[in-house]
């Protein structure tokens, strides 16, 4: 079929899914909360709630498995939604809709990262080095301009600051094949699912070394699971009426929060587990009206619009107010120290994710909506 040509206004249509912007942010939170307790212990501090390295670690891997979950499902909806409406999924302007969501920032920040961060001696941290002298500085660069930061990760040494693009890496494979699948293995997509979440689980277990490490920083089943719950719930509405139960919310919401409050890292057989309890989560605050948890206000509107900004910055904000603390006088273990850094460092980086989305972003954003027959998030409910 042929593309689809640039819509108009009339021609868009426009889904607002509540809740989501709220769970953006709670996600991009955790994982911010849980690198800047990692970030202290870099240096031998005391934990604000006294949790260990491991733990905040595992904090911050939920969040981003949590991103992992929510993109799968809403690309997912959104392209059936497209296929519903207009009888066909557009793949070129597919393409062009992420081109103008991720590559502004994603570049933008890597520049900052590979061409002038690594000239501030401030931004010096503990196991985050991004020496311009690095032996595999060019290697890593140009990973990261083919999208491929989480190959970096791998094959080198922590990129340090421009970490976080990792998982943007990520989303960037599904998102160059998805589309593919949704519009030409239509017939087979049950199949197409089993494959894509089965296939990371076997690399897992059976792959080579850097087979097992790529598919468990890829977490392509994560977005699998995410993509098959929205394709349950346009096919299948029936299979879904448990997940709405108040029982199934209980569980869910129970099991997340024991899960955060304890920190227990899940492994290669348990992340399916919390992958189902996250995708229970989503399709109760987004599509169910009794959902006992309500994200919907302006403040979680607008911290969700900017939740990119806020996981891309956050790892700049942590070492620029730690390294600012120790320069006036150190961070001690009281829990007022750790309560002031923890709120300026989140201030910070909210400032720089404000400055990212309105300075930058919103102009390719603007673009972004011309391409969309289906617009999700801010710009549709406004």
């Amino acid at each position: 079929m042929a593309a689809m040509s640039e819509q108009s206004p009339e021609q868009t249509r426009k889904v607002y899914l509540p809740g989501l912007h709220g769970l953006r942010f709670l996600a991009a939170f955790t994982v911010f909360f849980g690198h800047l307790e990692q970030a202290k212990s870099f240096f031998g501090y005391q934990e604000l709630l006294g949790i260990p390295i491991a733990k905040s670690l595992a904090m911050a891997s939920d969040g981003v498995t949590f991103f992992f979950v929510l993109s799968g499902f809403l690309i997912t909806y959104l392209l059936l939604t497209e296929q519903q409406t207009r009888g066909e999924i557009s793949i070129t302007q597919f393409y062009k809709r992420r081109l103008l969501r991720i590559w502004p920032l994603y570049y933008g920040f890597t520049f900052l990262t590979f061409a002038v961060l690594p000239h501030l001696s401030f931004l010096a941290f503990p196991k985050l080095d991004m020496a311009l002298a690095d032996a595999d500085y060019w290697k890593k660069l140009g990973l990261y301009m083919v999208m491929s930061p989480h190959v970096a990760i791998i094959l080198y040494r922590h990129p340090g600051i421009g970490g976080p693009l990792w998982s943007v890496g990520v989303e960037e494979y599904f998102y160059l094949v998805w589309p593919q699948f949704m519009k030409r293995l239509r017939a087979v997509l049950p199949l197409v699912f089993l494959v894509v979440i089965l296939t990371p689980f076997f690399f897992r277990l059976f792959g080579t070394p850097f087979q097992r490490q790529f598919f468990s920083w890829g977490r392509f089943d994560c977005m699998g699971i995410g993509g098959l719950a929205a394709w349950l719930y346009f096919r299948h509405p029936g299979c879904l009426k448990a997940v709405f139960s108040l029982p199934a919310q209980l569980i869910a919401y129970g099991m997340a929060f024991m899960h955060l409050a304890t920190a227990m890292k899940y492994d290669k057989f348990t992340i399916w587990v919390y992958c189902l309890v996250y995708v229970t989560i989503i399709i109760n605050v987004a599509l169910n009206p009794k959902s006992l948890i309500k994200l919907e206000s302006p403040f979680m509107r607008f911290m969700g619009e900017i939740s990119y900004g806020l996981y891309v910055f956050h790892w700049l904000a942590i070492i620029l107010c730690i390294n600012t603390m120790l320069y006036f006088g150190g961070i001690d273990h009281s829990s007022l120290r750790n309560l002031v850094l923890l709120l300026s460092t989140f201030a910070l980086t909210t400032g720089f994710a404000v400055l990212s989305f309105f300075g930058w972003e919103r102009r390719f954003l603007r673009l972004k909506v011309r391409h969309a027959p289906v617009v999700a998030g801010l710009t549709a409910k406004d």
